[in-house]
């Protein structure tokens, strides 16, 4: 048997060798690294803070050039996976969450564009709960939308992703339940009161149609709105009104709603009798 002086020695010769093996590495040249390797790690072309690298191999002045372009198409679809009215939206939910961040002694950029690091999951959960009294669940579960949107245009982890916020969340909406408040509807009565009242102008003309058309294919205002002589095709038996978008319609595939005729003075058909002049468009009503 081996005594423990003899293991010990064998374990200093070891050491040494590896010391040994080790210096010799350090002074040992780099292998030579192919020209341009560590600059294409490096070039990256970037939508907002979202890299896309390029291999080294493929770059040339004509490609550089057909993936800006593709880039900055890139950017112009993802702009428009939200429209104008929910960014808007956003940016304010996100100052709202700066404010009370700042209200801990927490400085958070008023401006998401200047994100760079993704926020704690417990400030968001805190912030969760400090608004569970002050906010209803769906203005709230807007908020969390609008921390996640910016926290993902910017490639960071989502905090509002963390299981806790996700149940507290839930459990807000349980403990907290509301009624959702809708305006009060405009009967058909109201809406002959008002049509009466209207002068006999042009623009009064425009008002009547677009409350008649309004009223009976209940539109949105964004739907009344966005609608152009385009959108209306006569029909035997009133009207065909297709709406190009709309706010449950995001991507586009637009539908059509049907307007009968009525014997009265609110037809929504009639009160959209067309008269095209390749000038312009105007809307004509009956006298008799």
């Amino acid at each position: 048997m081996r005594t423990q002086r003899g293991r010990n020695a064998d374990a200093a010769r070891t050491q040494h060798q590896c010391h040994l093996d080790c210096e010799e590495t350090k002074k040992a040249p780099a292998p030579q690294q192919r020209p341009g390797a560590r600059e294409h790690l490096q070039r990256r072309c970037a939508v907002e803070t979202l890299p896309i690298s390029i291999p080294d191999a493929i770059i040339s002045p004509s490609t550089q050039q057909r993936i800006e372009e593709l880039v900055n198409q890139g950017a112009i679809y993802e702009q428009a996976s939200r429209s104008p009215n929910t960014l808007r939206s956003y940016r304010s939910d996100w100052k709202q969450f700066a404010t009370w961040a700042k209200g801990l002694g927490i400085v958070l950029d008023a401006d998401p564009d200047n994100l760079a690091e993704p926020i704690s999951p417990d400030l968001v959960y805190l912030y969760v709960i400090d608004s569970a009294t002050t906010r209803k669940p769906p203005t709230l579960a807007r908020h969390l939308s609008a921390i996640r949107h910016w926290h993902h245009r910017k490639d960071l982890p989502s905090p509002t992703d963390h299981p806790r916020v996700m149940t507290t969340l839930a459990g807000i909406r349980r403990t907290h339940s509301y009624r959702r408040q809708q305006a009060q509807p405009l009967y058909l009565e109201d809406l002959r009161t008002a049509i009466s009242l209207l002068p006999n102008t042009t623009k009064a003309a425009r008002d009547r149609a677009a409350l008649l058309v309004g009223w009976w294919g209940a539109f949105r205002r964004s739907e009344l709105v966005g609608l152009n002589v385009s959108n209306l095709e006569d029909h035997p038996e009133g009207l065909l009104v297709t709406l190009a978008r709309s706010k449950t319609d995001q991507e586009s595939e637009g539908r059509e709603v049907a307007l009968h005729y009525h014997r009265d003075d609110v037809c929504p058909v009639l009160v959209t009798t067309l008269i095209e002049t390749p000038q312009t468009c105007s809307l004509k009503f009956p006298t008799s």
